[in-house]
Formats: structure tokens, C-alpha cells, sequence
């Protein structure tokens, strides 16, 4: 049985104080062309309990026990009830998946201008997926996805992005509009050449 927790890295969405990922936030950072931006991003993993051990023993746990009893603060169903709160998974988000996926960001977006790395956002999400797998693993940890939810470009990129795609709107109706007017214009040369064509018949019928 595998045990399976989401760690988002972003400050939007408010998360109750017993969450793990509760200090997390959006991260911040700098593309090649020298633009500071936010991305917001969810690491989704699983232990499974052959994997704890190996786990405890990378991470640490603090707590003699390993676990924590947190009072939840909003009530489910009505009811206050307690969590169980996990030391060792505190430490491997705090410790291990936080800066992972931290460093992993910040170095690929030093090889991306500010835009590009918002059109390549597949590709670097692919990466992220492959690289951190690979790097849990050493800590018996199964990531299961990672995932770029939001990409907080500066205001004055917001702006050329709008403008960009302005002009790749009125490209594509430019086009449009010059593919109906050829469309039109043969039309009308193959009417012409169909209005002569009786005239030509009779011509030839009275040769």
C-alpha cells in the first residue's frame, strides 16, 4: 500500500497549519535575459512502507517516535479532530523536495529568456518529472508527478506577450482574408471562361 501526499510550492492558495507543505512558497526566478518571475508547482509523491525505513534513515526524524499529533484547524464535517503529522515527511519536504525542486527550476530557467521558458513550459515540466524521479529514488521515494501549475510573468511581459499574440491574430486573419480573395478571384475567371464557352460551341458547329 502506497501512502501518498501532494507538496505544492505556492502561496495563493491558503493550506491549514498542519499541512506539510504549509511554509512552502511560490518560488521565484531569474531567466537568462535577467527577468525575475514567480512559478507555482506540485510535487506529488508516495512511500511505500517497504520504502520507509530507507527513507527515516536519509531524512532523520527527530521525534523519537517519528510522528507528531497536530489539532487540525478547520474542522471536518463539523467535527475537531487530530492528524497524524509524520516528522521524517516533514524533514524530506522541508529538507529534500523543497530545494529539489527549487534548484531544479532556478538552474533551467537560467537557460530561457523570461517568454521562452513560458512557451517551452512542456518540456521543462518533462524534464522536472524525470530529473526529481530519478533523485527521490535514492531517498525511497516514488514521485509520482510534478506539475507547473502557474507561471506569474513580470507586468511589462505580460504586455509584449498580449502584443505578440495581437499580431499572430491579425497575421492569421490577414492571411484568411487573402486566401478569400484568391478563392474569389478564381471563381470569378472560371464563370468568365463558362460564360464563353456556348459561344464558343456554336462557333464551331457552324465551321
Amino acid at each position: 500500500m502506497l501512502i501518498a501526499w501532494l507538496i505544492s510550492l505556492l502561496t495563493e492558495i491558503a493550506k491549514p497549519k498542519s499541512n506539510y507543505d504549509t511554509n512552502l512558497k511560490t518560488l521565484q526566478l531569474r531567466s537568462k535575459d535577467g527577468f525575475i518571475f514567480g512559478i507555482e508547482v506540485t510535487q506529488v509523491i508516495s512511500i511505500a512502507p517497504k520504502d520507509a525505513p530507507k527513507m527515516i534513515s536519509r531524512v532523520g526524524s527527530p521525534m523519537a517516535e517519528g510522528k507528531d499529533i497536530a489539532e487540525n484547524t478547520e474542522p471536518i464535517h463539523g467535527k475537531s479532530s487530530k492528524a497524524v503529522k509524520y516528522s521524517s515527511i516533514k524533514n524530506l519536504v522541508s529538507r529534500v523536495i523543497e530545494p529539489m525542486v527549487g534548484n531544479y527550476f532556478r538552474n533551467s530557467a537560467q537557460e530561457y529568456g523570461a517568454l521562452d521558458f513560458l512557451g517551452g513550459r512542456s518540456e521543462i515540466q518533462q524534464g522536472a518529472i524525470e530529473n526529481i524521479k530519478a533523485a527521490l529514488t535514492e531517498y525511497g521515494v516514488q514521485a509520482i508527478g510534478t506539475f507547473i501549475n502557474e507561471i506569474d510573468l513580470p507586468d511589462e511581459l505580460e504586455t509584449e506577450l498580449k502584443r505578440r499574440k495581437i499580431l499572430i491574430e491579425q497575421r492569421k486573419t490577414y492571411e484568411e482574408q487573402t486566401l478569400t480573395q484568391q478563392s474569389h478571384r478564381e471563381l470569378i475567371e472560371e464563370q468568365e471562361k463558362t460564360k464563353g464557352q456556348p459561344a464558343l460551341v456554336q462557333a464551331q458547329q457552324n465551321l
